[in-house]
C-alpha cells in the first residue's frame, strides 16, 4: 500500500511527536519518519497497513472533537499534541486506543531502522567483531 506524501508528512508530524527532534542522541534528527513509514508500508499488503492509515486521519483531525477547535493535528502547540496523544492512548474505545499504540508503534520503528540509532544503542556490535563462544558438550 503506498500513502500519499500527504499522508507521510501527516505521518511524519505525528512521529516527531512520539519521537522528538535529539532523541536517542539526535540520531534521528535527520530521518523523514513519515516517509520512512511509507516505505515500510509500500513493501505491505494494504491489509496491514489500512489500521495505520485509519489512525493518521483519526489523529490528524482529533483536535476537532477534543480540543474543539477549528485546527488539525498539524496546526496546534506541541503541548496540545502530546495531551491529544495521550488522550487517545486512555480513550475507553478499544479501536482508538489500539490505533494510537500502532502509530506509535511504527513511529519508533521507522525511527529505530538507521544504522546510526543502532550504533548509538550499542546493538549488534557495529564496528566490532562478534566472536561466539563455543558450548562445550
Amino acid at each position: 500500500m503506498k500513502f500519499s506524501r500527504t499522508e507521510q508528512r501527516r505521518a511524519d508530524c505525528i512521529s516527531r511527536v512520539i519521537l522528538p527532534k535529539g532523541a536517542l542522541g539526535g540520531t534521528t534528527d535527520d530521518c523523514d519518519l513519515g516517509a520512512e513509514i511509507g516505505r515500510q508500508f509500500s513493501l505491505t499488503p494494504w491489509w496491514s497497513a489500512i489500521i495505520t492509515r485509519i489512525g493518521i486521519f483519526v489523529v490528524w483531525y482529533s483536535p476537532l472533537f477534543l480540543l474543539r477547535k477549528l485546527r488539525t493535528f498539524g496546526g496546534i502547540a506541541v503541548a496540545d499534541q502530546q495531551s491529544i496523544l495521550e488522550r487517545l492512548a486512555h480513550s475507553p474505545n478499544y479501536w482508538v486506543r489500539e490505533m494510537s499504540m500502532i502509530l506509535k508503534m511504527n513511529a519508533c520503528n521507522a525511527g529505530m531502522s538507521g544504522e546510526a540509532v543502532m550504533r548509538y544503542l550499542g546493538a549488534y556490535d557495529f564496528g566490532q567483531s562478534v566472536q561466539l563462544k563455543r558450548s562445550r558438550s
